[in-house]
């Protein structure tokens, strides 16, 4: 019971952060976009819980949770930076590298101290 509570939470979530960023954004694209990286490490959370042989408890739950909510921050992040790349004029390709190489590199940085310092 408490697996399916909890799989029933994270669509929960998962619908209102495409509900806000949508709105936010003013952009159905853009909510979608925050949205897929989310449910992708969420399936391979839970895909390397069971290949391993874990459960889903409180601390499982928690982490994904937490996952979730760190995850929607930084592609909410990235996806902000990659709009002020193209509202420049700039062509698609070159937003995205300049994104990439700003936002995603300070992305990269936060989400390995985050992950050092709850290891």
């Amino acid at each position: 019971m408490m697996v399916h509570g909890k799989i029933l939470n994270i669509i929960q979530i998962g619908a209102v952060i495409l509900v806000i960023t949508s709105l936010v954004f003013r952009s159905l694209v853009a909510g979608i976009l925050v949205l897929v990286p989310l449910i992708l490490a969420v399936l391979a959370n839970f895909g390397f819980m069971g290949l391993t042989g874990m459960r889903l408890n409180i601390a499982t739950a928690v982490i994904s949770a937490m996952a979730v909510g760190i995850g929607a921050d930084y592609a909410i992040y990235f996806i902000y930076r990659l709009r002020e790349e193209l509202a420049r004029g700039g062509d698609e390709v070159t937003a995205v590298r300049t994104a990439y190489t700003t936002a995603g590199k300070a992305i990269l940085f936060v989400a390995s101290a985050i992950s050092g310092g709850y290891a």
